[in-house]
């Protein structure tokens, strides 16, 4: 278990001490010059009011009011001065018959989706979305207002119409009331506007938002440890031992943070089966050659924070990771094995297996399309039987390939 507290504490460490991100950024002035650099990331989830850049050794502040833009990684930013929907959402501060209050402002806007129209949100207590058609910057309205005496909450989702108006030169888009006020949905009715005009203009494209899902093919072979105290008769002369076992599984990598480069989800399936006999040496008058043979077959399901370290070479990312999983029994043929010394009879007993946990902790690199990491993983209880304490510890190395 020490491989895993001290890679726990790193990742502790890293998320307090991490207060700088510069990673390779640009910025767009109002002259229209670019300027390559870093840019401070820190994992806005409100849109920043300001950014740091750096380039050489100077560090500086830009506000919207600054600059035209700035892209990091692969999430671009427009600054634009907007007429933005400032009307109180908070409950406890609304009243009946409120009136709807705007602020003209200068901000900066994250570019979903980039067509015929452009999306883009902005965050500060909550979400606006904003379309960029036939030269203007126009707020999607979605708020919620009190009924009369307070009584009830109603939902005004005048996006839909402002949608309907924007989009009816195309016949096929037809926002429903059940659109939701969400990225992933809006985004799909731009692509479907997009889609009426493809096959006249295929300048039409999507552009990144810098969220990034991957998925693997797995190999891993491991030095494996199998430990065994039972006060059970017979189960009591097998101590354990070493093996070697190969595993085969895809693997699914989503993004939890709009910086890809950096904190994922990393899903596993994996296939196994192990086969191994392991012995006792030591003599009984009444009892000979006694054998357990561990024999089952697991798929195991595995859920993994991973955390990317930022390189010069986006080719190489080295990375850690740590996570839990679960191991379902799929087939049981352990058993306990004996020769009766007076009669010579061979004699067998099963013992079952059931379902467990495991926590792995693994460290690697990324390299374009592979993956090559170290992995370690303990498990809890394996074998059924309640009196046994028994575990296994595996150390190896972990290939993976990108599909898609």
């Amino acid at each position: 278990m020490k491989p895993i507290i001290i890679l726990l504490a790193l990742l502790c460490s890293m998320t307090i001490v991490g207060q700088s991100n510069f990673i390779d950024g640009r910025i767009i002035l109002k002259n229209n010059n670019i300027i390559e650099g870093q840019i401070n990331y820190q994992e806005w989830r409100n849109t920043p009011e300001s950014i740091k850049f750096k380039n050489g050794e100077n560090i500086t502040s830009y506000t919207p009011s600054d600059l035209l833009g700035f892209e990091v990684e692969e999430a671009k930013y427009v600054s634009q001065n907007v007429k933005l929907d400032v009307t109180e959402q908070v409950l406890r501060k609304m009243h009946y018959n409120d009136e709807p209050r705007f602020e003209n402002k200068a901000i900066f806007l994250h570019l979903l989706y980039e067509g015929k129209s452009n999306l883009y949100h902005y965050y500060d207590s909550r979400s606006h979305y904003f379309v960029f058609k036939d030269g203007e910057y126009i707020e999607l309205i979605n708020r919620i207002s009190l009924t009369e005496n307070n009584e009830d909450v109603q939902n005004n989702k005048k996006y839909i119409g402002q949608l309907s108006y924007l989009f009816s030169d195309c016949n096929s888009v037809n926002p429903k009331s059940n659109l939701q006020y969400k990225e992933n949905d809006l985004v799909k009715i731009f692509r479907d506007y997009d889609n009426c005009f493809r096959d006249e203009d295929n300048q039409v494209e999507e552009v990144s938002t810098g969220k990034k899902h991957k998925l693997y093919v797995k190999g891993a072979f491991y030095f494996s440890n199998f430990k065994l105290e039972s006060p059970v008769r017979l189960l009591n002369q097998i101590d354990g031992g070493s093996f070697t076992m190969p595993t085969l599984g895809i693997a699914y990598d989503i993004a939890i943070s709009k910086n890809r480069n950096k904190w994922s989800l990393h899903n596993e399936l994996v296939y196994y089966k192990i086969n191994e006999e392991f012995e006792t040496n030591e003599e009984s008058i009444t009892y000979d050659d006694v054998a357990f043979n561990l024999d089952y077959s697991i798929i195991n399901l595995n859920t993994l924070v991973k955390h990317r370290f930022k390189t010069k070479n986006d080719n190489v990312l080295p990375f850690v990771l740590l996570g839990i999983g679960y191991n379902f029994n799929i087939q049981n043929n352990n058993n306990l094995s004996y020769t009766i010394s007076s009669s010579g009879n061979r004699r067998s007993e099963e013992i079952g297996s059931i379902g467990y946990f495991s926590l792995s902790a693994g460290l690697g690199v990324d390299y374009k399309k592979f993956i090559f990491e170290l992995r370690y993983t303990v498990t809890d209880k394996i074998i059924s039987n309640d009196y046994t304490k028994n575990n296994i510890s595996n150390f190896g190395f972990v290939l993976g390939y990108h599909i898609f």
